[in-house]
């Protein structure tokens, strides 16, 4: 079986305001939703469990303030 074609859940992700991409590099880049919905056809998950990024302490600053909550796409 080929994992890569196999449907998933991805259970925890993280995505990020435009504002932030802006001065964000490396692994974070995919954290914008364009490019995590390429990676999620890509490799065929089919829902992701999106988390704050603060989850109770900020670790990122952004231009729009904390984020929290969690949504399911």
């Amino acid at each position: 079986m080929d994992w890569k074609t196999v449907k998933k859940i991805d259970a925890h992700v993280h995505l990020l305001p435009a504002e932030t991409l802006e001065w964000i590099d490396g692994v974070w880049k995919q954290a914008d939703p364009t490019v995590y919905l390429e990676l999620m056809k890509k490799y065929h998950v089919e829902k992701a469990l999106l988390v704050p990024i603060n989850e109770g302490q900020p670790t990122i600053g952004t231009a729009a303030g904390q984020i929290s909550g969690l949504a399911v796409w």
